[in-house]
């Protein structure tokens, strides 16, 4: 009991630990746009920090104080002249933030936001140069890896290892094309060419056909699955 109890508080402060750390990520990307930008058109910052909350740890570097503080659940900039009815000292209104253009103003509030998609778009982008376009599974080759007992195909006499060639005349490529056919056939005999050893040899099997127990459906096969076994 008391093992159960001890993981589970395991996996949920793992789970929790994750969960700051992604968020610590997005908001420092965050803050971070709205930081430079204030910066480049000559808005102050007298604060940068990541949570919220009394301060844990900080610097003040000229004027601006960074800082890691006591909830981390978020983080903020404050700019000079960011809340209304602020007192702003004379020689500060140039840099203040509510004595910008409106235009400049829109761009440091919009690049939080337009960060966030660019931290999206490079991790992305990481991700398809690290480990490549997604791609579907090779098929599998038309070849038995292996036979079940008093089924149609044992009957027949073919054998692992046997590399399917055709079936009706029809050329197999893969193992999704024999499936395809068997269960087209509805029961009736084909006609299977297979490669042994380096000879061609031919076969003719009939398909079995059963019902599905769960939902009743008629099912054809050569074996009890449909797999590289037959």
């Amino acid at each position: 009991m008391l093992t159960t109890i001890l993981s589970n508080y395991s996996s949920f402060l793992a789970s929790a630990g994750y969960f700051i750390l992604v968020l610590g990520i997005l908001v420092f990307v965050h803050e971070l746009g709205h930081f430079l930008l204030a910066k480049k058109l000559g808005v102050g910052v007298i604060t940068f920090s990541l949570g919220f909350g009394p301060k844990l740890i900080g610097r003040k570097i000229g004027e601006t104080q960074y800082q890691i503080s006591a909830v981390p659940l978020g983080g903020y900039v404050k700019l000079i002249g960011e809340d209304r009815g602020e007192e702003v000292k004379e020689e500060d209104r140039a840099r203040s933030f509510s004595f910008q253009p409106i235009w400049k103003r829109v761009l440091i509030i919009c690049a939080g936001p337009f960060f966030n998609m660019l931290l999206a778009l490079v991790v992305y982008c990481s991700i398809f140069i690290i480990f490549g376009v997604p791609q579907d599974p090779l098929p599998l080759p038309p070849k038995i890896g292996g036979l079940q007992t008093d089924f149609p195909a044992e009957k027949a006499g073919l054998k692992k290892g046997d590399m399917i060639l055709s079936i009706n005349g029809v050329s197999i490529n893969t193992w999704n094309d024999l499936s395809s056919i068997i269960r087209k056939s509805e029961g009736k005999e084909l006609f299977i060419k297979v490669k042994r050893n380096g000879e061609n040899l031919e076969f003719h099997v009939t398909p079995e056909i059963s019902k599905e127990k769960n939902s009743g459906r008629r099912k054809t096969s050569l074996c009890d699955r449909d797999h590289s076994s037959l």
